[in-house]
C-alpha cells in the first residue's frame, strides 16, 4: 500500500510488532526513548507557552482537545505554541484550529501529515506489509488504513 499523502512533518514510525494482528499502530511503535511505554504514552501533544495542554493524541489514537490529563512523555513529539499563535484561538478551539495555529506554515502550505505509523510486515489490513496504517493529519484528525 503506498503512502496516502505527500509525507509527514515528524516522520514515519514502524508501529507494527510481530503477532499484532489487530493492526494497532501504537502497540509496537519503535522509538529511541526506552523509558516510554508505547502502550500508554501519548503519541503527540500541543502545549501553550505557559504549559496548558491544548491537544493530545493518545496511545489509542484518539485526539483530545483541552485534555484533562496528558502523559509525561510522548512517542512522536510535544510541541509548544507561541503566545501570539495561542491568542488567535477562540475560547473553545477545535482540533483543526489548534493545529492551524500550532503549525501555520503546514496548514496553508503542503498540508503534510503531522506523523505516520507504518507496518513493515503483513497484517490483516496490509496484506503485503510496507504500508501506512495510521496517520495524524495536518487538520487534527486521524486516518487508519
Amino acid at each position: 500500500m503506498p503512502l496516502t499523502s505527500q509525507g509527514s512533518l515528524f516522520g514515519l514510525y514502524d508501529g507494527q510488532s510481530s503477532g499484532n494482528n489487530v493492526n494497532s499502530a501504537w502497540s509496537g511503535c519503535n522509538t529511541s526513548e526506552p523509558n516510554i511505554n508505547a502502550q500508554t504514552a501519548d503519541l503527540f501533544q500541543v502545549f501553550t507557552s505557559f504549559g496548558l495542554a491544548l491537544l493530545n493524541v493518545t496511545a489509542g489514537g484518539t485526539v483530545n482537545v483541552l485534555p484533562a490529563t496528558v502523559t509525561p512523555g510522548t512517542l512522536v513529539a510535544r510541541i509548544q505554541m507561541s503566545q501570539a499563535a495561542y491568542n488567535t484561538l477562540p475560547t473553545s478551539p477545535s482540533a483543526a484550529q489548534i493545529m492551524a495555529a500550532a503549525l501555520p506554515a503546514n496548514n496553508v502550505g503542503q498540508q503534510l501529515d503531522v506523523f505516520q505509523i507504518s507496518t513493515q510486515i503483513a497484517t490483516i489490513n496490509v496484506a503485503g506489509g510496507n504500508g501506512v496504517i495510521f496517520r495524524f493529519l495536518y487538520n487534527g484528525s486521524t486516518a487508519t488504513s
